[in-house]
């Protein structure tokens, strides 16, 4: 099977994110083909359990890529909306006082054809599974998954990370909820980050390593 080792970085460099789901569409199906899933997957739309799966890690490219779009198509009251839900998170007792992403609405993904990876590459073969794992917050319950999705992501985001550090930028994987609340409350961020300043800093996630040498 083969891998992207790098993408390269363009100007402007929100390209850069078509081509990882471009890259990552064309692994997943690679994956699929060399070592097909055991199960067909339970995952369907209004199936929110991974939604409160808290936090996730995603790259500057998402990040940005995501504040963009939804500064582009969120009617000023969608956009009000969002960001008391950003402010103000709700525990759900549904889901073991865990709170929800803030792009969940009415049960749906709100930017779902623009999610991050690591949402793409969630997945169970068993929704019941889910429902009991998001009922005791996560804690100590087995999920049924399909590991080549996995995979995928982080190859596609071993990529990104070569391409933001061959460019000089702060880079890594920074926390979800709070890294795009810093991109949508100041729209200068983007033009921060790209003249070389540390705008996630105190949201960057230890532990992520560079695979692709």
């Amino acid at each position: 099977m083969e891998f992207p080792k790098a993408f390269k970085m363009s100007d402007p460099f929100t390209g850069l994110f078509d081509l990882a789901i471009e890259t990552y569409d064309k692994l997943t199906q690679q994956v699929e083909t060399e070592s097909p899933p055991e199960d067909v997957f339970a995952c369907k739309a209004g199936c929110e359990h991974c939604c409160y799966q808290q936090p996730i890690s995603v790259t500057p490219i998402e990040v940005f890529h995501i504040a963009n779009h939804v500064r582009e198509t969120f009617s000023d009251t969608e956009f009000s909306a969002l960001m008391a839900r950003f402010d103000r998170p709700i525990p759900s007792i549904e889901f073991g006082g865990l709170t929800a992403c803030p792009f969940l609405v009415d049960h749906n993904c709100s930017i779902h054809a623009n999610r991050p990876f690591a949402c793409r590459s969630a997945n169970s073969y068993n929704a019941e599974e889910c429902r009991r794992a998001a009922r005791n917050g996560f804690k100590g319950k087995t999920i049924s998954t399909y590991q080549g999705h996995y995979t995928a992501t982080q190859y596609v985001l071993d990529a990104l990370y070569k391409a933001i550090r061959d460019s000089q930028l702060e880079n890594g994987l920074f926390n979800f909820r709070s890294a795009v609340a810093i991109a949508l409350k100041d729209k200068a961020v983007e033009k921060k980050w790209r003249r070389g300043q540390e705008v996630f800093g105190a949201e960057s996630v230890a532990g992520y390593t560079d695979r692709n040498h």
